[in-house]
C-alpha cells in the first residue's frame, strides 16, 4: 500500500476523524474545485489517492481557515494587514505563525 493511503487512513481512522483532501504535488492547492462545498466522500477521495501516489494531502477545517505565510517578510506583512486587538488563535510552525479564523 501506498505511503499516502497509509497516512490517508490514519488521519480518517475513527479514531482521528479527519476529512483528507487530495492536494497537487509539491504544493497546497487541492485537486478539486469545490473541495470545500461538496459533502465528504471518503472512498472517492482514497481512490484518487490510491492512483496518484505523488500528491499530497490537506485537511478541510470546516469553517476555520488557517492563514500563514512562508518566509519573514510576508509574515511581516501578514502581521500588519491583522489588527492587534483582533482576538484569533496562532501558532508557531517550522517556517512561520499560523493564523486561525472561522470563515
Amino acid at each position: 500500500m501506498d505511503r499516502i493511503v497509509r497516512f490517508f487512513d490514519r488521519y480518517t481512522s475513527k479514531k482521528m476523524g479527519f476529512e483528507v483532501i487530495p492536494v497537487l504535488p509539491r504544493s497546497k492547492i487541492p485537486f478539486w474545485k469545490g473541495w470545500n462545498e461538496e459533502e465528504y466522500d471518503r472512498e472517492r477521495v482514497r481512490r484518487y489517492l490510491a492512483s496518484h501516489p505523488d500528491c499530497n494531502i490537506g485537511i478541510r477545517l470546516g469553517r476555520i481557515m488557517d492563514v500563514e505565510a512562508d518566509d519573514p517578510k510576508a509574515n511581516k506583512l501578514l502581521e500588519s494587514l491583522i489588527p492587534a486587538d483582533y482576538p484569533h488563535p496562532t501558532y508557531k510552525s517550522q517556517k512561520s505563525v499560523h493564523h486561525l479564523f472561522l470563515g
